[in-house]
């Protein structure tokens, strides 16, 4: 499947669906800046969801504290990265179907860790998709994302890092940001991929 490399991860919205734009649907989204190049060849692909242009300076402004995606260019590149989580008939889209979130775990394999860690903005990874066609042109849809490197999601927004690591059952506060959490508790077990160099046409990335 095509692949999404060198990308800045923004908003991932993967472990619990946000609610599309003045809708009430669902969808799990990333929105990954990528550099120039991969921006030109994604609008050629897909001109029907090209990638939009954002000023360094509103990035900056947006995105307080996080270092331009990529500095030596005069704009930063914005791709967005979705799937609906429900049918047009209105069912949920399979557990096999959703988005998921990946990690190498010590040894260098993929762990599916997408109901365990919250993928904060300024993360780096590679975004993964898949290819659809309708009436209207060709499309993707997001299918999972591997971060290479983590920014956890502060629940709070305010940094505790200094104070030591905090626990995923941490208590929040009232007037804290919007949560991240999963509607349901959700039972999950680890499961790490396998990396067999001889045929990894069934593997993520």
């Amino acid at each position: 499947m095509p692949t999404l490399t060198g990308a800045t991860l923004m908003y991932t919205k993967i472990q619990t669906p946000g609610t599309k734009y003045q809708s009430d649907d669902k969808e799990y989204v990333v929105d990954a800046y990528v550099s120039k190049e991969t921006a030109k060849a994604w609008n050629k692909s897909y001109p029907k969801s090209k990638a939009k242009e954002v000023e360094n300076d509103e990035f900056v402004e947006k995105f307080e504290g996080i270092a331009l995606p990529y500095p030596d260019q005069e704009n930063q590149y914005l791709i967005k990265v979705k799937r609906g989580s429900t049918y047009k008939d209105g069912n949920e889209i399979p557990l096999a179907k959703r988005p998921k979130v990946f990690m190498k775990n010590a040894e260098g394999k993929l762990e599916d860790v997408t109901a365990t860690k919250l993928v904060g903005n300024g993360s780096k990874g590679v975004v993964q998709y898949e290819e659809f066609e309708n009436s209207f042109g060709k499309f993707v849809n997001l299918v999972a994302v591997r971060v290479d490197e983590l920014v956890s999601y502060n629940k709070g927004g305010i940094d505790y890092s200094e104070l030591g690591e905090l626990s995923d059952n941490a208590p929040a506060f009232e007037d804290e940001a919007p949560k991240v959490v999963a509607d349901k508790p959700v039972k999950t077990t680890k499961k790490v991929v396998e990396l067999d160099e001889e045929d990894d046409s069934l593997l993520p990335f």
